[in-house]
């Protein structure tokens, strides 16, 4: 039975999501500490282009 998937394509396709995910993802682990203090100093002090 011919459904017209290309099974290799769907494959990278997946493959690629799943990587951007995991790649986006270990980026904010790696950056948890600097996005917490930014975000602490944008609450006490507001954005800097505010004013």
């Amino acid at each position: 039975m011919d459904l017209g998937i290309n099974i290799s394509q769907v494959c990278d396709n997946y493959l690629r999501a799943l990587v951007r995910h995991e790649q986006e993802r270990k980026w904010r682990e790696d950056h948890a500490d600097f996005i917490a203090a930014y975000n602490a100093t944008v609450e006490a002090e507001g954005l800097p282009l505010d004013e």
